[in-house]
Parts: structure tokens; C-alpha cells; sequence
């Protein structure tokens, strides 16, 4: 895959930055106040701004529970391995390698919980949705290579 400038910011904010922000929005949106992060929002003075977000996901969008949890978990892998792809092109015998990252950083520590060997709680869903963003970021860059 040959990549000009422009075409490779597009790709970065299309496959990489947007999957993360849409993370973030619904950690902000839905998840639990214990997160850290809330307390770095109320330390940097959004506190308002994040309760009103709140407020008004919580109220006129309700969603499935794998929407709040594990969809994030999906959007993550899917952004990390598309971020391997843009850098090592998808037909780059060394991509196999480079891949393993996301995989580990994202599988292996759920299967891990399924053992108790890894702090959290083991959830198919979340395996099923972080295993989806990790083959779905692959099958789509080798879909835009062949176009």
C-alpha cells in the first residue's frame, strides 16, 4: 500500500484517532465515577462539563450493556493494530511481528483473567468484540491494499 501525505493522515484519523475518541466518549458517557480519569477532569476544572455530557447520554441514549463495556475494548484493538498497519504497510512480511503487540496487549490479558492470573473480570463479550477489532482492522486494510 503505497501511502502519499494525505492519504495517510486520513487513514490515521479514520482507522487510528476516531475509534479512540469514540472509546472515550462513551467511558465519559457511561462508565463508572471511581475512574481515575474523572478525577483528572475534576482536577483540570470539567467536572460541569463531564456531568452535563453525562446527563444527557444517560438520559436520551440507552444502550446494551456491551455498548458501555465492551465496545470500547473492540475500538481500542481495532485502532492499535490499524495503527501497525499505516506504519508497516499490510503487506510487509514484518507486520506479523509488529501485530503480536496488539494482540497480547489486548487478548492475552483477558484470557489471563479468565485464570484469575490477571486482575479484572473475564468476559466472553469483551474477548468476542477486542478479537473483532484486531481481524476486522486487518480484513479492512487488506481490502483498501487490493482496491
Amino acid at each position: 500500500m503505497k501511502l502519499n501525505k494525505l492519504n495517510s493522515a486520513k487513514l490515521i484519523y479514520i482507522h487510528c484517532i476516531l475509534p479512540i475518541f469514540l472509546g472515550g466518549v462513551i467511558y465519559v458517557g457511561y462508565r463508572s465515577l471511581s475512574l481515575r480519569m474523572f478525577d483528572w477532569f475534576e482536577f483540570l476544572g470539567f467536572s460541569e462539563l463531564i456531568y452535563d455530557v453525562r446527563y444527557f447520554f444517560q438520559e436520551f441514549l440507552l444502550l446494551p450493556n456491551w455498548f458501555y463495556y465492551s465496545l470500547p475494548d473492540g475500538l481500542w484493538t481495532y485502532a492499535f493494530t490499524s495503527s501497525f498497519i499505516i506504519i508497516w504497510g499490510i503487506k510487509n512480511p514484518i507486520l506479523k511481528y509488529w501485530l503480536a503487540i496488539p494482540l497480547i496487549l489486548s487478548i492475552v490479558p483477558e484470557i489471563l483473567q479468565f485464570y484469575n492470573l490477571f486482575p479484572g473480570t473475564f468476559d466472553w463479550v469483551d474477548l468476542i468484540f477486542m478479537s473483532n477489532g484486531f481481524i476486522l482492522s486487518i480484513l479492512i486494510f487488506y481490502l483498501i491494499d487490493k482496491k
